[in-house]
């Protein structure tokens, strides 16, 4: 993880003990939210270990500078990540037990590839044009696109999809795309259908 300003500072929030690195000589074990400041502005790489003694379910990442880029996979145990108001151009490798996925206001340019369980995917105002695996899991019931560059044939494929899907009472998000992509066709009768079944759905 690269924090890329300085000042810099860097914050995460886990719910278990994780090792991190912090690529400055300081190394701590944290539980819970934790903040480290730098004292200069080289860019660095910060290393999260993860200690196998515990189980990590949840991880929140935060910076006053930006974090452009996470390598490697998230824990396997990782059923909650947030990385908000970032500089990420592209989702880590998401864990298979994943069920919310966070990262808003970063510059994403692809969806990434969605876990077989995951409920809940917030990726608002990026700069997303398609998916980087074309498939939306059964299991998604709440998924925020807005404020995205998504064309009208991504925006019929996802109400498509979902609609395919037939979860009930589920949250659609597709307003404000840039340029704008109002449904058609199929897509548009899609739309309608999910409205029927309970949905909130926005769309351009």
């Amino acid at each position: 993880i690269t924090p890329l300003d300085n000042p810099a500072q860097f914050a995460f929030t886990p719910n278990a003990k994780i090792f991190v690195d912090y690529g400055d000589n300081v190394t701590a074990t944290v539980t819970g939210a934790t903040t480290h400041t730098y004292a200069d502005n080289k860019i660095r790489k910060i290393t999260l270990g993860f200690l196998l003694k515990d189980s990590l379910n949840s991880l929140s990442i935060t910076s006053h500078g930006k974090v452009n880029k996470i390598w490697g996979t998230l824990p396997f145990t990782i059923s909650t990540f947030k990385c908000n108001d970032q500089a990420l151009t592209a989702a880590p490798a998401l864990p298979a037990e994943l069920q919310t996925l966070e990262i808003k206001s970063n510059l994403l340019t692809l969806i990434p590839e969605l876990t077989p369980i995951i409920v809940t995917v917030k990726l608002q105002n990026n700069l997303i044009t398609d998916f980087d695996v074309q498939d939306i899991p059964v299991t998604v019931v709440d998924l925020d696109l807005e404020d995205n560059a998504l064309p009208v044939a991504v925006v019929n494929y996802i109400l498509q999809k979902l609609d395919t899907n037939g979860a009930s009472n589920g949250f659609l998000n597709l307003a404000n795309q840039t340029p704008a992509a109002v449904p058609t066709g199929a897509g548009a009768t899609a739309k309608t259908n999910l409205i029927g079944k309970g949905w909130s759905v926005a769309t351009d």
